[in-house]
């Protein structure tokens, strides 16, 4: 090798390795990009208006309950929610004949549940955590865990 090829070759490997160092102080600004993009694209559900639209699914429930395969909640408005449920042994999902309404405040979502018991109107509230894609519904020492669908 000659003198000269050996200088190229000594130069050529000095702009790669400047190449490297350029591209190494890149990786923190590309790491911090992919990580704005992530996040920023999660929908923020303690939103009633990107709550509306949605189905959440409950799929989890005490023993002995063998009959559910799932409940869903179907959040029409911003302030309606429908309830459906699908048994095992039927192939049809069926909607559930009630009247919920509800409201959110920060993470904390309120269910508020009107119905007639002996010609009297009740009402009954059930609050809940939005954490990410679940909201758990907590009621004495039930808990009850639905997913974003």
């Amino acid at each position: 090798m000659t003198l000269k090829e050996s200088i190229f070759k000594l130069n050529n490997f000095s702009n790669k390795n400047k190449s490297m160092k350029n591209l190494r102080k890149l990786v923190p600004f590309i790491i911090a990009l992919v990580a704005i993009i992530t996040f920023s694209c999660t929908t923020d559900y303690t939103n009633p208006n990107n709550l509306k639209g949605t189905t959440w699914r409950r799929t989890s429930f005490p023993e002995g309950n063998n009959e559910v395969e799932y409940v869903d909640l179907k959040f029409i408005t911003t302030t309606a929610v429908e309830g459906w449920t699908k048994l095992k042994e039927e192939s049809a999902v069926r909607k559930v004949d009630i009247n919920v309404t509800y409201t959110v405040s920060k993470s904390t979502i309120t269910f508020t549940q009107s119905y007639t018991d002996e010609g009297q109107t009740k009402t009954d509230y059930f609050t809940g955590i939005i954490k990410g894609k679940t909201i758990t519904i907590s009621e004495g020492d039930a808990t009850e865990v639905f997913t974003k669908q």
